[in-house]
């Protein structure tokens, strides 16, 4: 969190790189990018959403509060996510401070999957 902290939690933010890597067996990477943005004195963040509603000609941004209780996700692309919360057996919960990387595998991915935070 302090290296987070450090890239994103000024007024100009920092870049999510959110990709997935082999998921059909044929070695290839995809990834979205967005900007995201945290307070590290009330641990609110807000981050625009990975995937256009192209449909609404939008993109629309999300917000969360970290270690509030209730999970939230930073970013979504495909079977991974940047989420503020803990996943154990698939309860979730949100009662440690930081963000997370999860591979979800309902989406029928056998993914591996990363994210890079970027000044």
């Amino acid at each position: 969190m302090k290296r987070i902290e450090y890239l994103c939690g000024d007024m100009d933010g920092c870049q999510v790189r959110l990709g997935m890597f082999n998921w059909d067996g044929q070695m290839r990477l995809a990834s979205r990018t967005s900007m995201f943005y945290y307070n590290k004195d009330t641990r609110r963040w807000r981050s625009e959403a990975l995937n256009p509603d192209v449909a609404a000609g939008s993109r629309p941004d999300f917000e969360g509060e970290d270690f509030n209780g209730g999970t939230q996700h930073v970013a979504q692309a495909w079977a991974c996510y940047v989420t503020d919360g803990e996943y154990n057996n698939r309860a979730e919960s949100d009662s440690k401070r930081g963000l997370g990387l999860l591979g979800w595998d309902s989406f029928g991915y056998n993914a591996d999957c990363w994210a890079t935070f970027v000044d």
